[in-house]
């Protein structure tokens, strides 16, 4: 799922991530350790195919994510620290527009996202505005925004490869049916 030989995130003279060797196995739990500074976002970010590695060797899903960084992207689901849900969109439309951002079609998107609202139990929401609902609700969508990427609509609604950032975001009981069918890592 995750592998990393001697990776290297430099910014400038800086080193964010300083040679770090990982091996990630499908159906593994992972978690990264570290005071603030360590270079555990710097990773998560080239794991993610956002930010290419400045040395070292990094395959993701099988692929380099500095070649094939659309399609791990449209493999993989990210929970980040902050909910960034656009609270004057409807719950669908925020889902369609992040999916957007993974270049996934529209045609494949509306049923990817009827299937992801019923999963979350938002079905019924789909055409309310973000902006009044209930805390625990706009988490719900928050998460299943995040781990919109994922294999196509005949195949299970969870991506290959979903991590946490951080630790602290915790997974609620109606996300874990998720997580648990799909791989898991986790940065802390």
């Amino acid at each position: 799922m995750i592998e990393a030989k001697g990776l290297v995130q430099r910014f400038g003279s800086f080193t964010a991530v300083d040679g770090i060797d990982v091996r990630v196995e499908s159906g593994e739990a992972f978690g990264f350790l570290g005071p603030n500074g360590a270079g555990k976002s710097s990773t998560m970010r080239m794991i993610g195919a956002v930010s290419p590695p400045t040395a070292g060797y990094l395959r993701v899903l099988g692929s380099d994510p500095t070649t094939e960084g659309p399609a791990i992207r449209a493999r993989i689901g990210v929970v980040p620290q902050e909910d960034m849900l656009d609270t004057e969109l409807s719950v669908a439309d925020n889902l369609l527009i992040y999916g957007r951002y993974f270049y996934l079609p529209v045609r494949e998107l509306r049923p990817r996202i009827a299937r992801l609202l019923e999963f979350m139990q938002l079905a019924d929401r789909a055409r309310d505005r973000v902006d009044p609902l209930s805390g625990g609700m706009k988490r719900r969508g928050a998460r299943r925004r995040r781990v919109h990427g994922g294999p196509p609509p005949s195949r299970s609604p969870t991506p290959d490869l979903v991590g946490l950032v951080p630790a602290r975001v915790c997974v609620a009981p109606i996300a874990r049916r998720a997580v648990r069918s799909a791989q898991l890592f986790r940065a802390t």
